[in-house]
């Protein structure tokens, strides 16, 4: 599973900016608030130097409407495939 880390940072990150801007207008303070981690370590998530912990994805989760997570969700898989698709070629 690991070697899926990096993909799911990528894929995260997408959604991470966004959200916190567009559909809870919030500052990065206020996230970092949110999601109970620190302003740098909310920060570094946003820049993509870190990846989400089960923790603060779950708490992040918890923030979308649900056809948002599903779409997150459902999203990854895809993503998931096609990478795998990749490999074997």
């Amino acid at each position: 599973m690991r070697k899926f880390d990096s993909l799911l940072k990528g894929y995260l990150l997408g959604y991470l900016k966004e959200t916190r801007k567009s559909l809870l207008g919030v500052t990065q303070e206020k996230m970092s608030a949110l999601l109970r981690i620190t302003v740098h370590s909310y920060s570094d998530l946003e820049r993509g130097e870190y990846c989400f912990s089960a923790t603060t994805l779950l708490l992040f989760l918890g923030l979308l409407p649900d056809e948002m997570i599903v779409e997150i969700v459902r999203g990854f898989s895809k993503e998931v495939i096609k990478f795998e698709e990749k490999e074997v070629a």
